[in-house]
């Protein structure tokens, strides 16, 4: 500089242009001394910003109250501007699981990071200055994510285009640079002055209301709460008016506790602002019960609840505890409080008493319970009530027989298992289920409600529930007469089963205690059935599955089995499979652009999994360890070129071409050296990629080995395992389709078709894989039309089986037996066909043994056992202490779970289900992937059991930890933890069970 600066001021006017920040560097030398000052100016975002007052609104609400709330919405200039609004209100005690607020960074702050560097004033040196700003992404768009939980409901994720800046959404940063600082309008906007929370005046009107409503009440009268939800409402698009105002209305959720509101308001211009409010729900008196998640058969235990007097008068009165039987709302309560189920109170004004009673669950108790809690006092009560499934140690064993009878046939059937029906001691029986049919469509509908419902979510079986809402829709369609039937059902019976409406209950049952909803009665089955074929439902289900297995597809075309894991080749195959099983069917009816994106996808990462097993052995094949000539047909190239015969516009470049013609002359010389499975796919893709004769050859002699049988229909002895390519139903389902696209010979087919029914578990086939598969088989290869049939005579033991009307017009009747119905002489069955075609039945008898009877396969290569310790805090840092008989276990104590694997052998796809005792509750109570020690798992803990899934297993002892809260006192069961194949579930263990004190 030429010349030196003593005194000086630089002044810089603050502009529009400059919203979000700025920045100012001074360089300057003295003495050979360089001397550097940085200065931010924060300039925030306060012209986007948006006020939301309250007009009317009251933070304090009776349960089940209706109402009605008012908002404003204003820009910094008290100007109303047409709002997009959303709100929604939920369980503030969620929060202490996972921490939630709603934020929107639509307008970050800039930064700039500057280092002058200069290592001295020599005339070689090199003085530079540098700047980083924002890099400037100007036109393109950076993907993020809202930060909005949504609670499992579908919305499009907020994708903006920003311009020099980087922006943070929930966690993930949605570009390369460095983080940038939140300004204060990306903050919710604070409470304006003047808006009104009429708390003061709302305690008096909650009293004031409730005294009208509840006073010279009987115990009987008393306002019983039920709507436990977490959620309230969820509205996702609501609009101001022109004055800015904007109202919604709700019924308030019945649980006693504080709620969390919140509310976020955007213009089209991006102005937004948010809010969060704080709401409680009270009654003058309350009770508060605290429930276990479930219950089990032999456990004693304690419930408590505590009553609390919030009223301007003293209340005296009694606190009482009921339980009912949900299906009959008969009074139970003597058979399981083993003390006095009322008690007194005498509660001053805001005070409040815990009253405790003691359960017995009885060891042969079935049934899910309604618990039900009342405080009565002289002006004021309350209620509360929820249902409480029982689960059993024992396990639900399926003997079954098909009952094919053909065109004006008559026919004698003998059901072994009744024969023998006293032979176990500790057998139990449970039901006795008989069910005919003139088309096996019916059987394909009896089944979706299992998978539709099936509470885990891998990508196998979000896969699998979309199969099931589109094969629904398609029987829907397909089948004129089904729908008919059904909607005749749906609207004889509108009245939702007690059991269904809850819907963490209904999970709870689905997953631990089937048979609860397995022994509804026939019509009351069928009107579930008829509620989950409704067209509305249906397609909401799809669309919901839809979109989940859509976001868990990779960048590269792949799925993994549960988010977080590695990428899949099986699973990633099955997917396109399925939907081209789908598409064969004629079953995706809409959206097949979204089914054909997946697909395409995934189709470069099926062929690179192909180049690369082939580059391995062209390795191979070069260090001379093998020739080419040798046998390198294996089951994921041959399910490869299976999946693609589907797909006529699969086009390959000329390098795989060249690899899978290699892969089709394997075929040709080594179609018969593996399984029948293998076989059978050989057989079909020869069949579609011309080689008739091959396929001719393989299903012959297929056929010649098979064993035909006029009962059991057609099958063959084979060693089944639970590889993938060793299951008994996908196999029997692929030889279906072998020998109707190959042979087209229907009675093999139809005879196919009776050992699969012969297998069926009364609901389903075993699992949500077998159960597609044998669904596929069912309607995709015979008749596609059902004819009016008249119904089978049926005499079971002694006693004609009577069809009603309904039954009747629909081809389908079922009939069920209870326990002290069942007699040895039910064996001998005589069914009479009237119909020109064949009449599909099955009897299927169900009973409850022991584990350690069960019989598993010898060579299951699982041993389980599991370990419990109360974990205790010490100068050298946590200390576990061995839990044995009468070890005493204090209320609050924290429990840790030891589960030690062994498996002899590396395994797919293994299902863990950890077991606890319902006075346990888990302290980690969110899913995820997880690592543990160079194991890869994905754990899941639910109401009544903490799962974990394994995509792969190794070979060797494996120990997994986890901790326990102890919260209920009494004397309980830890229940019994298995451990299965997931798709071969009789390969399997199981730990021995245990039992627990927890005392005060």
């Amino acid at each position: 500089m030429e010349k030196i600066i003593k005194n000086t001021m630089y002044e810089y006017p603050i502009q529009e242009t400059d919203r979000g920040g700025v920045f100012l560097n001074a360089v300057c030398v003295f003495q050979n001394r360089i001397y550097e000052q940085s200065l931010q100016v924060k300039v925030p975002w306060s012209n986007k910003e948006l006020n939301i007052k309250s007009i009317s609104f009251r933070d304090k609400l009776l349960p089940g109250q209706p109402e009605e709330w008012t908002f404003e919405i204003m820009d910094r200039n008290n100007k109303a501007n047409p709002t997009e609004f959303l709100a929604s209100m939920y369980d503030a005690s969620l929060d202490q699981i996972l921490p939630h607020q709603w934020g929107a960074y639509y307008w970050p702050d800039f930064y700039m990071r500057s280092n002058f560097v200069s290592s001295s004033f020599h005339a070689l040196d090199l003085n530079y200055l540098r700047f980083q700003f924002n890099p400037s992404d100007q036109g393109s768009y950076i993907h993020g994510y809202s930060s909005l939980n949504f609670f499992g409901l579908p919305m499009s994720d907020f994708s903006p285009v920003m311009m020099g800046t980087t922006m943070y959404m929930d966690g993930v940063r949605a570009s390369g640079g460095k983080q940038a600082s939140r300004s204060k309008a990306s903050e919710a906007a604070p409470q304006a002055e003047g808006s009104t929370i009429q708390s003061d005046k709302l305690n008096k009107d909650v009293e004031q209301n409730n005294s009208t409503s509840e006073k010279d009440q009987n115990s009987s009268e008393v306002q019983i709460r039920k709507n436990l939800n977490e959620t309230v409402f969820f509205y996702p698009q609501l609009y101001t008016k022109d004055d800015g105002k904007i109202s919604f209305s709700f019924t308030m959720n019945e649980a006693m506790t504080k709620w969390k509101l919140q509310m976020f308001a955007h213009t089209v211009d991006l102005k937004y602002g948010i809010k969060t409010l704080d709401v409680i729900t009270r009654k003058p008196i309350q009770i508060k019960p605290f429930y276990p998640r479930f219950f089990r058969q032999g456990d004693q235990l304690e419930l408590s609840a505590t009553v609390s007097n919030l009223s301007e008068e003293a209340q005296m009165g009694q606190t009482q505890i009921m339980i009912l039987d949900p299906n009959t709302m008969a009074d139970i309560t003597s058979s399981f409080v083993k003390s006095n189920a009322s008690q007194n109170f005498d509660l001053k004004t805001n005070q409040t008493s815990s009253y405790k009673w003691t359960i017995q669950i009885p060891k042969d108790e079935l049934r899910p319970l309604l618990v039900r809690f009342i405080a009565k006092g002289n002006t004021h009560s309350d209620g509360e009530e929820t249902i409480i499934p029982v689960i059993t140690n024992r396990k639900l064993i399926t003997e079954s027989l098909p009952l094919p009878v053909g065109s004006k046939e008559h026919k004698s059937f003998v059901f072994l298992p009744l024969q023998k029906l006293n032979s176990s001691s500790s057998a139990s029986p449970h039901s006795l289920t008989l069910e005919f049919t003139s088309h096996p469509v019916w059987y394909a509908i009896q089944n979706l409600p299992y998978i539709m419902e099936y509470p885990h979510e891998c990508s196998e079986q979000l896969m699998s529930r979309i199969y099931a809402n589109a094969i629904g829709s398609y029987v829907m369609h397909q089948y004129p007469k089904v729908a008919s039937t059904l909607k005749q059902i749906q609207l004889e019976g509108s009245n939702k089963s007690p059991l269904l409406k809850n819907e963490e209950l209904k999970s709870a049952l689905i997953e631990e205690t089937p048979w609860v909803l397995a022994a509804q009665s026939e019509s009351e089955q069928m009107k579930r059935v008829s509620l989950l074929m409704d067209l509305n439902t249906m397609s909401h289900g799809l669309e919901s599955a839809l979109s989940k297995l859509e976001s868990r597809q990779e960048a590269n075309g792949s799925w993994s089995w549960f988010p977080g894991g590695r990428y899949d080749w099986y699973i990633t195959q099955h997917i396109v499979l399925e939907i081209a099983h789908l598409q064969k069917l004629g079953a995706i009816q809409k959206n097949k652009e979204r089914y054909d994106a997946m697909v395409n996808r995934a189709k470069p990462f099926l062929e690179t999994m192909i180049k690369q097993q082939y580059e391995l052995l062209a390795k191979e094949v070069k260090a001379g360890r093998t020739t080419w000539e040798d046998n390198h047909l294996g089951y994921m190239e041959l399910m490869f070129l299976y999946c693609k015969s589907y797909f006529t516009d699969w086009k390959s470049d000329d390098t795989f071409q060249a690899i899978q013609n290699y892969y089709l002359l394997q075929m040709n010389n080594y179609w018969h050296s593996s399984n029948i499975y293998h076989e059978g796919i050989c057989a079909l893709i020869a069949s579609r990629n011309n080689k008739k004769d091959l396929a001719q050859l393989i299903t012959k002699s297929l056929s010649q080995r098979a064993i035909k049988n006029p009962e059991l229909g057609m099958y063959w002895k084979n060693s089944w395992s639970y590889n993938w390519y060793e299951l008994p139903i996908e196999t029997q389902s692929l030889m279906v389709e072998v020998f109707y696209e190959v042979t087209k010979n229907q009675k093999e087919v139809d005879a196919l078709k009776v050992w699969l029914l012969k297998n069926k578990q009364t609901q389903h086939w075993g699992t949500t894989k077998a159960t597609t598969a044998a669904i596929y088989a069912l309607l995709g290869f015979g008749p596609n039309t059902i004819e009016e049939a008249t119904p089978v005579d049926v005499v079971i033991g002694n006693k004609k089986i009577e069809v009603s009307k309904v039954e009747s017009g629909s081809g389908y009747f079922k009939k069920q037996w209870n326990p002290s119905e069942i007699n040895a002489s039910m064996a001998s069955i005589q069914v009479n066909n009237p119909n020109k075609s064949i009449a599909w039945g099955a009897v299927y008898y169900q009973y409850f043994e022991d584990l350690d009877k069960v019989k598993v396969y010898k060579e299951t290569p699982l041993i389980l056992d599991k370990q419990l310790f109360i974990k205790e805090d010490s100068k050298k840092g946590p200390v576990l202490k061995p839990i044995i008989d009468q070890t005493k276990i204090k209320i609050g104590d924290k429990v840790t779970a030891r589960i030690i694997i062994k498996v002899d052998r590396p395994m797919d796809y293994v299902h863990l289900k950890v077991m606890r005792a319902s006075g346990l509750e888990p302290i980690v109570q969110l899913s995820g992937y997880q690592w543990d020690g160079g194991l890869g798992y994905y754990r899941s803990p639910r109401d009544l059991a903490t799962d974990f899934f394994f995509s792969y297993l190794p070979k060797g002892t494996h120990v997994l930890e986890y901790d326990l809260r102890a919260s209920f006192k009494g004397d309980f069961s830890d229940g019994v933890s298995t451990i299965q194949s997931m798709y071969a579930p009789e390969f399997g263990s199981h730990s021995k069970g245990i039992r627990i004190i927890i005392g005060e």
